[in-house]
């Protein structure tokens, strides 16, 4: 919801039906976000906030997200998030069906190396699992989705092990 009423009523209804918190990942603009995170809505779920996302140009659509193509812009970006305290810097690491290029490892990698250092956790929307290697080993902390274009293979399971704190949201 981009709106104070709409996002209200929206946290509200979670807590309703017995969420109670709600994270909205990548599509935040401008101070609301941010005002509402701040507030303690009696009978709402909390709510939190990724910001503004990270992803290569997608032309036609949403320009929320900042469109990054250098590692200097993908490192600035995550530390802009990180000044504004976001709770998970979100990016997009899909080629949407081979329409848009797809954050590279050496631009994902600008994005979690900076989002640490200033002290963010980073979280991915991914399809593939190949990208979903390259983002253990680049230390990513959570996947906004799995792995979704073909089973794990044993490979994908010992680089997990090697991260037992990282969350998945499941589709």
């Amino acid at each position: 919801s981009q709106t104070e009423e709409a996002l209200t009523d929206d946290l509200r209804r979670r807590a309703y039906y017995g969420v109670s918190a709600a994270m909205s990942l990548g599509q935040d603009v401008g101070d609301l976000p941010f005002q509402m995170r701040a507030r303690t809505l009696p009978g709402a779920a909390r709510f939190f906030t990724a910001g503004r996302g990270i992803t290569m140009p997608e032309p036609g659509r949403t320009t929320v997200p900042y469109w990054v193509t250098t590692p200097a812009e993908a490192r600035a970006a995550a530390q802009e998030l990180a000044a504004q305290k976001v709770d998970i810097v979100k990016i997009w690491v899909d080629d949407r069906n081979g329409t848009y290029p797809k954050l590279t490892p050496e631009l994902y990698g600008a994005v979690i190396d900076a989002a640490h250092t200033g002290g963010v956790r980073v979280t991915a929307h991914l399809f593939t699992l190949e990208d979903g290697k390259g983002l253990l080993r680049a230390g990513i902390d959570a996947f906004a989705h799995g792995v979704r274009d073909r089973d794990v293979d044993d490979a994908f399971m010992v680089l997990l092990a090697a991260h037992p704190n990282l969350v998945l949201v499941p589709n």
